[in-house]
C-alpha cells in the first residue's frame, strides 16, 4: 500500500505567513494568523473525526450478522465474494473517503476512489476468490420459499446435512490455497522483473 504523507495542516511548527523578509514583531497580526490556523486545524480533525465514526460503524456493518438477532444471518463479512456488488461498493467508498480525508483538507482530486475500484477489481476478479466463491455455493442451503397455496401444496421442510462434508470442503480450500500461492508466486515474479 502506498503511504500518504500527513498533511501539513497537522504541523504545528508550520509556516503561517508569506511575509519572509518582515522581521518585525507584530503581535496582533501573528495572534490572527494563529487564529486562523487553529480554525482550520480544528474544521480538518472535526473531519477526520467524523470520518473516522463513519468508518466504525461501517465496521461493524461489515461484520456477520449478530447471531442473537431474529433475522436472516449473515454468515460472512462483507464484500462476501465476488457477486456481493452492494458490499464491494461500501467497501470502495470506505476506502476512497479515508484515502481522501487522509491527503488533506482539500482531499485528493479522486485518487482514493480510483485506488479504491483498481483493489477491489483485482480482488473481485481472482480466480482463487471465484472458486471459493463457487464452493460455498456448493454447500449453501436455499430458504425455504413459501408455497402459493397452503392447501393445494404442503410446505416442504428443508433438512440441513448433519454432518458438514468436509472431504468436498477441505478439497475445495486446498484447491483455493494452491490457487492462491501460485498466483502469489505469480505476482512476486512479476515484481521482480
Amino acid at each position: 500500500m502506498q503511504p500518504i504523507p500527513k498533511p501539513h495542516i497537522l504541523d504545528p511548527n508550520r509556516v503561517l505567513d508569506n511575509r519572509r523578509g518582515d522581521f518585525t514583531a507584530d503581535h496582533k497580526a501573528r495572534a490572527e494568523l494563529l487564529e486562523a490556523a487553529l480554525q482550520e486545524t480544528c474544521a480538518y480533525a472535526q473531519h477526520l473525526w467524523d470520518d473516522l465514526d463513519s468508518m466504525r460503524k461501517y465496521l461493524i456493518d461489515s461484520l456477520p450478522s449478530d447471531p442473537r438477532m431474529p433475522a436472516p444471518h449473515r454468515a460472512s463479512a462483507t464484500p462476501s465474494g465476488p457477486d456481493d456488488d452492494q458490499g464491494w461498493q461500501n467497501w470502495i467508498d470506505a476506502f476512497a473517503e479515508v484515502t481522501s480525508v487522509l491527503c488533506g483538507p482539500k482531499g485528493d482530486s479522486g485518487f482514493g476512489l480510483g485506488r479504491a475500484r483498481q483493489e477491489a477489481q483485482l480482488r473481485r476478479d481472482a480466480p482463487s476468490l471465484r472458486i471459493a466463491a463457487d464452493q460455498a455455493r456448493q454447500f449453501t442451503i436455499p430458504p425455504e420459499q413459501p408455497p402459493v397455496n397452503d392447501i393445494a401444496e404442503p410446505r416442504r421442510q428443508i433438512q440441513a446435512p448433519t454432518q458438514p462434508p468436509t472431504r468436498h470442503l477441505a478439497r475445495g480450500i486446498a484447491t483455493t490455497i494452491l490457487a492462491m500461492l501460485a498466483l502469489r508466486g505469480l505476482r512476486h515474479r512479476r515484481l521482480a522483473t
